[in-house]
């Protein structure tokens, strides 16, 4: 790519969030480190470092610390591309650049120490009367000083910004996105930093406030960008860090909220019902609140046996329990519920890494064929591999070469010729022993095309040895 033209190179919606974050000043500290090295962090939901080495006008690598994944591009990275291009002025046929922050900050600074308080006063009520996304920041970056009931005005603020988003039909498209989750990122990280400051009252409306309405506004918009779930993602981290700050009393009342409102379907939508499970722990100090959260949940694995495809969930939820009572070292317990969801693969691969760990080989070694069958008579085509896995594990504890062998080779031909495990196998062999070895391999695989109908007098797998 190049710095003249790189938007050519990268999807639109990337561009524009990009474009977008570099308008709103979000890079910050664009240096040279070295020759062709730039450096600048991004504020979004944290500050992310990105890297990008050029010469002259090409781009020659970039990176980001931020989880993008849906591309080799993130809006990061593009938003100091931008950066660059308007520091280097490498083309001024392209989008209009922005004045330098420095620039920008030197003249309101001016500004301030120039203007009276009264005028100030005036310009921020009049531009409140016509700009409604400057008058809903306003508010929500003030809240705490309103004299109102907390849930309340935060529940009312996080609303106005979701309609200050929508078209004319109620949609938020991508391209507006950024004019919901940009204050709700504010108001997210404002939640965290009055937690810093002791003020956990506030921070918990906060929190509570896009806990309950960011999910809603998910169903009505467009969130590939990831915007919506990074928002609950920082929500959750700030709650986790009030179960270790708040007193007896609020967490308390945390308990009894969360415990409210787990079982709404709107969590479950998204895949954030694992957040509140993770939080309740640190929440529990009564056996009554123990209590209630094992029957929450017990009564969402009767929900989710009601469904589909529900092993992985019902697990998750066992998994809880289990993860709670080890916390409380409460070993025999955790191991009892272990035992009796041994038809859920992960709870049978614990307990064979319990018996490894305690060197009862044989149970482990039984534990694994038993999950051998039963995979294969329930057809998971994947679970078979994952028991062969562990007996390969425990026959190199062992040191039980022969059985090292036969699984490795088996590994092999049952994953689908992974290449990783042939190199496995071959390096159990001396030098001399493999050409045997591999020409049986050979022969075996030729049969086996032949029986597939694939022929077989052209097939080699000479490459192999």
């Amino acid at each position: 790519m190049n710095l003249k033209d790189f938007e050519a190179h990268i999807v639109d919606k990337i561009v524009d969030r990009g474009y977008n974050y570099f308008a709103g000043e979000r890079v910050h500290g664009l240096e040279k480190v070295n020759t062709g090295l730039w450096s600048a962090e991004v504020s979004g939901t944290e500050i992310y470092m990105v890297q990008v080495q050029t010469h002259r006008t090409s781009i020659k690598s970039w990176s980001c610390d931020c989880p993008y994944d849906m591309g080799s591009v993130c809006k990061h990275v593009v938003a100091v591309l931008y950066e660059i291009r308007g520091k280097t002025n490498s083309d001024k046929n392209q989008k209009p650049v922005k004045k330098r922050k420095k620039s920008t900050k030197d003249k309101i600074t001016e500004i301030g120490e120039k203007v009276s308080r009264e005028e100030l006063w005036n310009f921020v009520l009049e531009l409140s009367r016509y700009d409604r996304n400057f008058k809903n920041r306003l508010i929500g970056n003030f809240a705490e000083f309103l004299d109102e009931d907390s849930s309340l005005k935060y529940k009312t603020i996080v609303k106005s910004y979701y309609k200050a988003a929508q078209d004319r039909h109620g949609f938020i498209d991508y391209r507006s996105a950024h004019i919901l989750t940009d204050p709700l990122y504010d108001l997210a990280q404002k939640a965290s930093d009055l937690l810093t400051a002791g003020n956990n009252k506030e921070s918990l409306a906060i929190c509570k406030s896009l806990l309950e309405e960011v999910p809603l506004f998910i169903n009505n918009m467009d969130d590939s960008d990831g915007g919506p779930g990074d928002i609950m993602y920082s929500v959750f981290d700030t709650l986790g860090e009030l179960t270790d700050a708040a007193p007896p009393l609020m967490k308390d009342e945390l308990f009894d909220y969360l415990l409210e409102e787990y079982p709404k379907q709107k969590y479950h939508d998204f895949g954030f019902d694992d957040h509140f499970l993770g939080l309740f722990p640190s929440l529990i100090s009564s056996e009554e609140q123990e209590g209630k959260f094992m029957k929450l949940i017990d009564e969402q694995i009767i929900t989710e046996a009601s469904k589909s495809y529900s092993s992985f969930a019902i697990t998750r939820l066992l998994n809880s329990k289990v993860d709670y009572l080890l916390r409380q070292d409460r070993e025999e317990e955790a191991v009892s519920i272990i035992k009796e969801n041994l038809e859920y693969p992960d709870f049978r691969e614990m307990l064979a890494n319990r018996s490894i760990y305690h060197g009862d080989f044989d149970h482990a070694k039984s534990l694994c064929q038993e999950g051998i069958e039963i995979a294969k008579k329930e057809g998971y085509s994947g679970n078979p591999v994952r028991w062969q896995k562990k007996l390969y594990e425990i026959a190199g504890i062992e040191e039980d070469l022969t059985e090292q062998k036969k699984l490795a080779r088996q590994l092999f031909l049952d994953n689908q010729y992974h290449f990783e495990w042939y190199k496995e196998w071959k390096s159990l062999w001396s030098t001399g022993e493999w050409a045997e070895q591999c020409e049986e391999l050979i022969r075996d695989l030729i049969k086996e095309h032949q029986r597939r109908g694939y022929g077989g007098s052209e097939y080699s797998g000479r490459y192999l040895c």
